[in-house]
């Protein structure tokens, strides 16, 4: 792979193939899916370089890491969701490379403000920073029951994947910011709804114990 051309992150389009990418692991998070009848995780994230940012997607665990220098080869450029998207598979190679061969993790941090019709229009972005009013609350929100096998959503204990499963809670919500320019749904994690409502897992489970309707939560998020 030595013999592959080291290409930016702002020169990359799809489909573009058989190059190398110098960049650093911005961020990186695993997931379940199903394909087909085969449950597989799936790794995604972002990549930067100093000429941009990137998000990827990868189909084997190479152990990657926020924050560490890598070299990438044999991975390949994709469409998804209108926005260059990088694809690493059982082809793809990664090594690490030494700390001070990039620019700093900090570096690749700053988001820039965009307004909601600007990000419909370009497709989205990879690190854009949007500001709004919140005006609803869609479902699933609130105390939520995971599948601890492929952490999908279960109803009344059972997983569509892998049927009766003792459930993991989790807190979740699903919101729909204006910015006067357009309305966009925003999806939090536990970690961001805790931040944004000031309610916690811990403690909307003690709340469920006095009070067992779950609707009581959803309510208390905005």
């Amino acid at each position: 792979w030595e013999e592959m051309p080291v290409r930016a992150i702002r020169d990359l389009t799809p489909p573009d193939e058989g190059f190398r990418l110098d960049a650093r692991v911005v961020r990186v998070a695993s997931r379940g899916v199903a394909v087909g009848t085969e449950h597989r995780t799936v790794f995604e994230g972002l990549l930067a370089d100093g000429s941009g940012v990137i998000g990827f997607t990868a189909w084997r665990d190479f152990s990657l890491r926020e924050g560490e220098a890598v070299r990438i080869g044999g991975s390949y450029l994709r469409t998804y969701r209108r926005r260059p998207q990088l694809v690493l598979d059982d082809r793809s190679i990664v090594a690490r490379l030494p700390d001070d061969s990039l620019p700093p993790a900090a570096v690749h941090w700053s988001s820039s403000r965009h307004s909601i019709a600007r990000c419909e229009a370009e497709g989205g972005g990879e690190w854009v920073e949007l500001a709004g009013r919140v005006v609803g609350l869609l479902p699933p929100s609130g105390l939520l029951y995971r599948c601890p096998e492929c952490r999908r959503l279960t109803h009344q204990g059972i997983c569509r994947t892998h049927g009766p499963v003792a459930g993991r809670p989790d807190l979740a919500a699903r919101l729909v910011l204006d910015d006067g320019t357009g309305a966009a749904t925003v999806n939090l994690d536990r970690s961001a709804t805790e931040s944004a409502s000031g309610l916690t897992l811990d403690g909307c489970l003690e709340r469920l114990r006095s009070e067992p309707d779950p609707s009581g939560i959803e309510e208390r998020l905005w």
